[in-house]
């Protein structure tokens, strides 16, 4: 990728679709809210979460592409606001993975009543 920026903006906007989606939900923003609600695959499932969580290593990655990617000389290029969105993306995913993974323990594993 000749602009390495690019990468780093477009792996910050990997997160978006877990925050948008986690934002619709909370504030029950409607049309969206009733959209989503009529899929009960979506609704019921403690994996969405998830899986709208594992973007954010994939956007981690792309943010660090161009830093393993030798330039013409040979020679590599230490970029500072890739390496700050990388690893912004992999804190928060693993600040996030972590408490979800404790909720799905809890209530899906443990079945303990009244889990929340």
């Amino acid at each position: 990728m000749q602009q390495p920026y690019r990468s780093a903006l477009i792996g910050f906007l990997f997160a978006a679709p877990f925050f948008l989606m986690n934002l619709v939900i909370v504030m029950q923003i409607e049309p969206v809210y009733s959209f989503v609600g009529s899929f009960p695959a979506i609704r019921e499932s403690t994996l969405t979460p998830t899986i709208l969580l594992l973007l954010f290593p994939v956007g981690a990655f792309i943010a660090l592409r161009p830093l393993v990617a030798n330039e013409r000389s040979g020679t590599r290029m230490m970029y500072a606001l890739n390496c700050i969105v990388a690893g912004l993306l992999m804190a928060t995913f693993v600040f996030l993975f972590s408490g979800i993974a404790k909720d799905f323990y809890k209530c899906d594993i443990l079945h303990i009543p009244n889990c929340d």
